[in-house]
């Protein structure tokens, strides 16, 4: 049984098509690009983090590095894109720790807002009160008064000028 060997244009192009399928995305299929994304994330503040997967990523673009020194293109250019995979998974998860820090700050900042809309309402609650029971005294100190001014005036008699008494 004879088995032809494919050309190397359509190793390329099987090649190029199988990373387009697996969805590089801003992935290179250099591997120098990719060696470098591999060192800048892992000098990034967030390397601790990424420990694994830029070890899946070194681990994958090696085997790629052998398989292209074997002859094998088409393996090689599915693991550099595997070793992309993994450093958009690291970028990934450098960007969802930075939005989770975000989402902690914005969570403290609302809870002093409810907080001080709390004191507020609570201040707000108490001016009013106070409001009412002062306008119940006045209510009371008007009503003193008004009873007051409707007596009777009463004059008092001068001394020694009253009923039976002698100029």
């Amino acid at each position: 049984m004879l088995t032809r060997k494919p050309s190397l244009t359509a190793l390329l192009g099987a090649a190029i098509a199988g990373a387009a399928l697996m969805g590089a995305g801003t992935a290179t299929a250099d591997p120098t690009a990719i060696q470098q994304r591999i060192d800048a994330l892992q000098h990034s503040s967030q390397a601790r983090l990424l420990k694994q997967p830029l070890a899946q990523a070194r681990d994958a673009l090696e085997r790629a590095r052998e398989a292209r020194a074997a002859g094998d293109l088409i393996h090689g250019v599915e693991l550099e894109a595997l070793a992309n995979d993994w450093l958009d998974l690291a970028g990934d998860l450098t960007r969802a720790v930075a939005l989770e820090r975000q989402v902690d700050a914005v969570q403290r900042k609302l809870a002093d807002t409810v907080q001080t809309k709390q004191r507020t309402e609570t201040l707000l609650e108490e001016t009013v009160a106070q409001r009412e029971r002062s306008r119940l005294q006045l209510r009371r100190v008007l009503a003193k008064k008004d009873a007051g001014d409707q007596a009777p005036l009463k004059t008092p008699s001068p001394k020694g000028q009253g009923p039976g008494t002698r100029p």
